[in-house]
């Protein structure tokens, strides 16, 4: 057993278990936490040895985000379909929103950070997607849904290229998607303060996203040590919590408009 000490953690003597437990540690814990971890952790070192502790929890838990952001959406599509409405939700929150997880997914990917810190980008973003087809398709905006198509096609090629946008490019296009979800969610949160009501927007899929990105603050603490993504997941915290916030006050309170750029 190689001795490897795991991004995040100090070093632990390692200890090949057999029986059951060695089972457990080459099979499910070493593949998640490294040798040594997984030695304090079968070892019930919880505590005298946190940093693994911390570690693990971690990764089930980002495993965990990366599962529950491949149906975190289906509660708004679902709602959007049966309704054959998106009343409420607003198309300049999800296209701004849309371009923040790209960015993310390509920071994320072109730095090498693990899958489970990041995976729920990429269902998030395709979500997205379907959300906004969903709205053209309602309003029978066809011409303008290839539109938006095409450009986030091109604009999602770009930040995955390094040979259109480099290293430094990238780490600023990342910077200013923390500014773009402010402004994503700004539409979304004014929307519903002047309508007194969030129309068609999904209880379930805000709450999951308020929980999903505190945890993900923890997630990137404990592996990833990288402030941008850190400041990220914060004020995203922040924007997140608002919106439920106005959920929960306006609800039950109908709207009227159906515009969909409202």
């Amino acid at each position: 057993m190689t001795n490897t000490t795991v991004k995040g953690t100090r070093k632990h003597p390692i200890k090949e278990f057999r029986g059951l437990r060695g089972f457990i540690q080459s099979r499910l814990v070493t593949p998640l936490v490294g040798p040594e971890c997984s030695t304090s952790l079968l070892q019930f070192q919880i505590f005298s040895h946190f940093d693994c502790t911390r570690l693990l929890i971690s990764k089930v838990l980002g495993f965990g985000l990366v599962a529950g952001g491949a149906v975190i959406k289906m509660p708004q599509i679902y709602k959007i379909v049966m309704k054959r409405s998106a009343i409420g939700v607003s198309f300049a929150s999800y296209a701004l929103e849309t371009a923040a997880y790209i960015a993310g997914l390509a920071y994320n990917v072109r730095q090498g950070n693990p899958f489970n810190t990041y995976g729920e980008h990429a269902f998030m973003a395709v979500a997205n997607c379907i959300v906004i087809a969903l709205m053209f398709h309602y309003t029978h905006r066809y011409k303008d849904l290839v539109t938006v198509s095409v450009c986030t096609f091109l604009f999602t090629t770009s930040l995955f290229s390094r040979a259109i946008i480099n290293d430094t490019l990238l780490l600023s296009f990342q910077w200013l998607a923390i500014l773009i979800g402010i402004v994503s969610k700004l539409p979304q949160i004014y929307s519903n303060w002047n309508h007194k009501s969030c129309g068609q927007l999904s209880a379930v899929t805000v709450g999951l996203q308020t929980v999903g990105s505190l945890a993900r603050c923890f997630t990137t603490a404990t592996e990833v040590k990288d402030t941008v993504i850190f400041v990220t997941y914060l004020v995203a915290t922040g924007l997140n919590g608002s919106v439920l916030y106005q959920v929960v006050i306006y609800w039950g309170k109908g709207r009227k408009t159906k515009s969909l750029m409202d």
